[in-house]
């Protein structure tokens, strides 16, 4: 006789989602946005857990990397050539999160500015029930009553050091 245990295993998925949508010409916020991602993608453990990359290149995609899927770095080339939208498609981008809501422990959104748009995108996302974390880039100082994180154009470096020291105190 053989006895065979079963054990079931759980690795959380993250969500990165990237708003790709830039009206800005010069694209700096765009390019720091594009930044920030790829500062969260190479820092998650993925020998221990999934992280899908979210976002719009003509259309929706998406690309895993982690536990028996891509490697972290396949991330990194797929931010690498992302290109800014000059046109803005939420709706889409919010239809792929909502695909996806079942399989992810939470999400973190990295969006270019704050605007009407972007509200409406976040407010799709929590009504579906999606757990998020938003980062906002822009200029200046942070809107009142803006629901996440703010970091300033051009000082991003700075903001997201004080953003990870928040974080990591907050857990």
């Amino acid at each position: 006789p053989i006895v065979k245990e079963l054990e079931d295993t759980f690795y959380p998925r993250f969500g990165l989602i990237l708003d790709t949508l830039s009206q800005d010409r010069s694209d700096v916020a765009f390019e720091e946005a594009v930044s920030v991602a790829a500062s969260f993608a190479a820092t998650i453990d993925s020998s221990e857990s999934l992280l899908d990359l979210m976002f719009i290149k003509d259309e929706a995609h998406v690309v895993t990397a982690g536990r028996g899927m891509e490697r972290s770095e396949k991330l990194l080339e797929v931010l690498a050539g992302v290109t800014p939208e000059r046109v803005g498609n939420f709706h889409a981008l919010s239809q792929l999160v909502l695909r996806h809501r079942d399989d992810l422990t939470s999400c973190l959104v990295i969006l270019n500015g704050w605007d009407a748009d972007r509200a409406e995108f976040l407010k799709t996302l929590k009504r579906g029930g999606v757990i998020f974390s938003p980062i906002f880039i822009g200029q200046g100082k942070a809107p009142p009553g803006l629901p996440g994180y703010w970091l300033e154009s051009g000082h991003v470096a700075r903001d997201l050091k004080r953003l990870l020291s928040r974080l990591s105190s907050d857990f």
